[in-house]
């Protein structure tokens, strides 16, 4: 348990770490970076403008009015993601919603991609690094963020779920039996077999 604490600790920190090296300040941005978004603050307030997270290391977003006739935009503002709950932004015709949700551990929160909810449990996901997750179960307020390397899908899933899931033991039972695998479907898996266990 000690050695796959220490392996998510070292995967998350070098995955942050090096996402924090894409964090730069231009004084420019080409506009074609930027998308029509919503910004949902933590009053309730809503800005409606043109964002991007370009070399934001999703800290936070860079946020205009309008769009000039001009190339670059120089007139943009960064929004720190500790200020809004989630950004709604457009990009090729499709929405993609961008959630801050505060977390446990050193990290106070990230931006994160929502990609599955369940009665009891929504999973998210880093937008940069995919392997990472944010399980926030709901009757809770931080979420817990997971490192996963899914490169040997058929193995046996890391035992560190189970700190997620600890309070119930027929999930518990099923790892013994190496029921789950180290598989994104199996996370999903994992999820459902929680609200089973937490409605009986």
């Amino acid at each position: 348990m000690k050695k796959a604490l220490v392996i998510t600790i070292i995967f998350i920190t070098t995955s942050i770490s090096a996402q924090m090296y894409q964090v730069v300040h231009p004084k420019k941005i080409n506009k074609k970076e930027f998308h029509s978004c919503k910004i949902f603050f933590k009053n309730d307030s809503i800005a409606s403008g043109y964002g991007t997270f370009f070399q934001t290391g999703f800290y936070g977003i860079r946020f205009t009015d309008s769009i000039p006739e001009k190339e670059y935009i120089k007139n943009f503002k960064l929004i720190s993601m500790m200020d809004f709950e989630k950004v709604e932004m457009v990009k090729n015709s499709k929405k993609t919603v961008f959630h801050s949700i505060k977390t446990k551990g050193v990290f106070k929160k990230y931006i994160l991609l929502k990609v599955y909810e369940s009665n009891l449990m929504t999973l998210y996901r880093n937008p940069l690094y995919t392997e990472i997750f944010g399980f926030h179960k709901k009757n809770e307020e931080k979420a817990k963020m997971l490192g996963f390397m899914f490169k040997n899908k058929t193995k046996k899933m890391p035992s560190r779920i189970l700190r997620v899931f600890n309070d119930c033991p027929q999930i518990k039972k099923n790892y013994k039996k190496k029921i789950y695998k180290n598989n994104y479907e199996s996370l999903i898996q994992i999820i459902n077999d929680y609200d089973k266990c937490k409605s009986n």
